[in-house]
């Protein structure tokens, strides 16, 4: 894979995995607008995802010993077992849909509107995460495996419809996503572990530090955006997203 392709992967997958835009739709919709490259190894996409975990951990090294606690701990582990069988259900058609653009402009159009109606209708409220708030955002985080399906932006609204404050609904979207992530991920690592052979290491790196840095900007920016409550700028990027893709997809169909 070239060094800028490398790159420009990372800086998008470091961006878009906590803003609540879906990473997945920007990477499948990038790829097939511009052709100019093609599906990222699965390792590479393995290792990425990774930076942005090692983002997550960086970032909330002080609050994670809290969620050590076994009532936190109990926590995580019900969102996690819920994310993990709704996501096995839905992983075949989430990866037919993967290939299918105006697929993923849908979900991306149905997490706009999401966006946009959580940020009018929904009342925070000053609760931490309870057992049943936190069963439902990890079921909705295993919906979110649709391409176009922000996680990030899909469990930060469910945490905020389910009366969280603003930044414990971002906080506990964001470190929920490390045992999905990791679980999700493991199992593809160890599948095509034979490619570390073949590894341009030195590629790697610079990605995964790309990768690193700006899911540290991006979950600092985020944590700025849910102390004033703002979705709605999200959402309308997201709407305004899906309809480009649909129009330049449309044009090259009818040509």
């Amino acid at each position: 894979m070239p060094v800028g392709v490398a790159l420009l992967l990372a800086l998008v997958q470091g961006l878009t995995e906590f803003l609540p835009v879906s990473s997945s739709a920007h990477l499948g919709l990038l790829q097939n607008a511009s052709g100019l490259f093609s599906a990222p190894p699965i390792l590479f996409d393995v290792w990425l995802h990774l930076a942005t975990i090692a983002a997550v951990l960086v970032y909330y090294r002080k609050r994670l010993l809290g969620y050590l606690r076994p009532d936190r701990l109990l926590l995580l582990i019900v969102a996690t077992a819920l994310t993990g069988g709704i996501g096995l259900l839905l992983k075949p058609a989430a990866e037919r849909a993967f290939g299918s653009v105006p697929a993923v402009c849908g979900f991306l159009l149905c997490t706009g509107i999401l966006l946009s109606v959580t940020q009018r209708w929904a009342r925070p409220g000053r609760t931490s995460p309870g057992l049943a708030a936190a069963a439902g955002v990890g079921l909705v985080q295993g919906i979110a495996v649709f391409p176009g399906l922000s996680r990030s932006g899909l469990t930060i609204c469910a945490g905020l419809w389910m009366g969280f404050r603003p930044e414990e609904a971002a906080e506990f979207s964001f470190i929920l996503s490390v045992p999905a992530v990791v679980g999700a991920n493991a199992l593809e690592f160890w599948s095509n572990r034979g490619q570390l052979v073949s590894v341009d290491w030195g590629v790697f790196i610079a990605a995964f530090i790309v990768a690193f840095l700006a899911g540290l900007a991006a979950i600092h920016g985020m944590m700025r955006v849910m102390a004033r409550n703002l979705l709605n700028p999200f959402a309308a990027y997201c709407v305004l997203l899906a309809a480009a893709a649909l129009g330049i997809y449309a044009g090259r169909t009818v040509s």
